[in-house]
């Protein structure tokens, strides 16, 4: 709705500056026109003053297009507006997700368990993770992290859901390349503690998971 009015505004602003330079074009350039001649084979020619009916006609034609605009975005505006909001998610929809999660994350676990380890990329990984959750301290504290084979499994601690749901983004961000296809869930501890799991895969690797996840 900000964003429609906006550009409303703008779009009466370039209108009017519009109209303000063809009222200055034709009342002023056509008259300096009307006095310089032009010599052609025939002798002198002079142009065809514009006459002050004209200039009303095509400013009050340019007032019409205005107004044309400004009503088809205020009607915009109006059913942006009036959108229905869309539905909470329902109690059996919310089961539903959590057993898929449950079931997800047992999978990658066992996968996480049966890697050897790459000690030279579990190396970078771990480092890279620590660097990329430095930046979100002290909101969210990287609490560990261990990287196998092709797997990264680590856990943080967070001081409210919203430094939870930044981490979850910007964790990914800051990694850039060097991991993928991040699953991170939120874990509730004692007295209000918000703790976080998650995993993450090596570039050109899949994270276990069941067939498909609920809708």
């Amino acid at each position: 709705m900000k964003r429609t009015l906006e550009s409303l505004t703008l779009a009466v602003l370039v209108a009017v500056a519009t109209i303000w330079l063809s009222r200055a074009w034709l009342t002023g350039p056509a008259e300096a026109l009307a006095v310089q001649p032009s010599v052609g084979e025939s002798g002198p020619t002079f142009p065809t003053p514009v006459s002050a009916s004209q200039s009303t006609g095509e400013l009050e034609a340019l007032r019409s297009q205005v107004e044309a605009l400004r009503s088809q975005l205020i009607e915009e505006a109006e059913g942006g507006s009036q959108a229905e909001p869309s539905q909470p998610i329902g109690p059996e929809e919310l089961e539903q997700q959590i057993h898929w999660e449950d079931e997800r994350q047992a999978l990658i676990d066992i996968q996480f368990e049966a890697e050897s380890t790459d000690p030279g990329w579990a190396r970078e990984s771990e480092e890279a993770l620590r660097s990329a959750a430095a930046g979100l301290a002290p909101e969210s504290e990287l609490l560990e992290a261990e990287c196998r084979a092709t797997i990264c499994r680590f856990m943080a601690s967070h001081s409210n859901p919203m430094a939870f749901g930044r981490y979850q983004v910007l964790l990914v961000n800051n990694l850039g390349t060097q991991l993928q296809n991040a699953f991170i869930r939120r874990t509730d501890g004692p007295e209000g503690a918000i703790y976080s799991e998650g995993y993450m895969s090596r570039d050109g690797y899949e994270l276990g998971a069941p067939a498909s996840p609920p809708r």
